[in-house]
């Protein structure tokens, strides 16, 4: 579920209030293992105190993996076109060299910060993948279509794919996130 955007901070300070309970449950059931993300910053030195292992998940972390080819299609992939694209473009660059970029649906940056963003990917001369979602209605400036500077996709062909799906849907999530996995 996306969260709008200007309902962000209360969500934050309503898992805030969760630490005490929190604390107290893992108390009295001590259990053996604690997978958590980044959201309870205060989950770790609880675990520590109470001497629960803990591990970090997190799906921000871009990883490729170490064969000749950067990623692998299964059959249901192969007979997706737009998956086939993105996996042909990754192949074609060396391992380890693509920078990843996906905002998730906390990062809603203004247009100015948009465009440094996209004119420091350019400069950069490093292949890149940007994952670029629809903003969800009542994000920052109102405006749902997210524009590059002008020029910016025919300027880094070859370089970079930018890749535009809908509004963030599990099928899209999903797409951004088996592109680097």
């Amino acid at each position: 579920m996306d969260v709008l955007y200007h309902i962000i901070p209360y969500l934050k300070l309503a898992h805030d209030g969760l630490e005490a309970g929190i604390y107290e449950f893992l108390e009295a059931h001590t259990p053996d293992w604690i997978i958590h993300d980044f959201s309870p910053h205060w989950l770790p030195p609880i675990a520590t105190k109470l001497g629960i292992s803990r591990a970090y998940f997190s799906i921000l972390n871009a990883a490729f993996a170490k064969r000749s080819r950067i990623v692998e299609q299964s059959d249901e992939d192969k007979e997706d076109k737009s998956w086939t694209i993105i996996v042909d473009w990754l192949n074609k660059q060396e391992k380890g060299t693509v920078v990843y970029v996906a905002l998730g649906t906390e990062v809603n940056p203004s247009r100015e910060d948009f465009t440094e963003l996209a004119l420091g990917l350019e400069l950069s001369g490093l292949p890149f993948f940007w994952v670029l979602r629809k903003l969800p209605s009542g994000s920052g400036d109102g405006n749902l279509e997210i524009k590059l500077p002008d020029g910016f996709e025919h300027r880094t062909k070859g370089q970079g794919l930018v890749w535009r799906t809908g509004h963030l849907g599990p099928k899209s999530w999903l797409t951004s996130l088996l592109a680097v996995s």
